[in-house]
């Protein structure tokens, strides 16, 4: 898992669970000790639920999400890293 947040507020979140990488567009927004990100509607289908991540171990841990999308398993905590204009977090495969 992936996750992108540009300091406009926008977020991306990219995952592959097995059967091919999902990637969501949306907004974030840190609620005092959580980041939450809900997605933008996409072209034809519903709009995903929210995500939320908290601080874990260096960096980020999903604590809610959308099980029938991203699967029932809790991902891994993801490493802070950066780019020039923004921050993002990954997971280290194996």
């Amino acid at each position: 898992m992936n996750l992108s947040l540009g300091a406009d507020g926008s977020a991306t979140v990219t995952e592959d669970a097995g059967n091919g990488a999902t990637t969501l567009f949306g907004h974030w927004v840190d609620t005092g000790g959580q980041v939450a990100v809900t997605f933008d509607a996409s072209a034809g289908g519903p709009v995903e639920p929210p995500m939320v991540f908290q601080p874990a171990h260096d960096g980020l841990q999903a604590v809610t999400w959308n099980h029938a999308s991203w699967g029932k398993v809790t991902p891994p905590p993801m490493k802070k890293g950066s780019k020039v204009k923004q921050l993002y977090w990954f997971t280290e495969g194996p």
